[in-house]
């Protein structure tokens, strides 16, 4: 399978939307779930094979270092990959996509929550 970056954003919304509809499905109210925990592995992977399909594009070599920082730590990673691989004045930009996934990905989960209580549970 060979999606593209925008087709691996698209899931990920999608998977943003399940996540907060199962998440007030089965715990209603509440920070931190089992259900959440689950879907840390679809969304860490699709951040990695977005990270993946960047540096490809770019012909750029991933060193497993990365690779890691990546899944472990994306909040801080991929902002160092856009600055590294981009420079200052030109990692700006995807630093400030980066930021607005991060809040379209709460906001779409928030969306999953209340459709599930509006439709399912009303």
């Amino acid at each position: 399978m060979n999606l593209s970056k925008h087709a691996l954003l698209w899931l990920l919304a999608l998977v943003s939307l399940l996540d907060g509809a199962v998440q007030q499905l089965t715990a209603p109210g509440t920070l931190f779930s089992v259900s959440g925990a689950l879907f840390l592995v679809p969304e860490t992977l699709l951040v990695f094979l977005w990270y993946c399909r960047d540096t490809s594009e770019r012909g750029l070599r991933r060193r497993p270092s990365m690779n890691a920082a990546v899944i472990l730590l994306p909040l801080v990673a991929l902002p160092y990959h856009f600055f590294r691989t981009r420079g200052f004045a030109q990692g700006l930009k995807p630093v400030g996509g980066f930021v607005a996934c991060l809040l379209g990905y709460l906001l779409l989960m928030d969306l999953g929550a209340y459709a599930a209580y509006f439709v399912l549970q009303n």
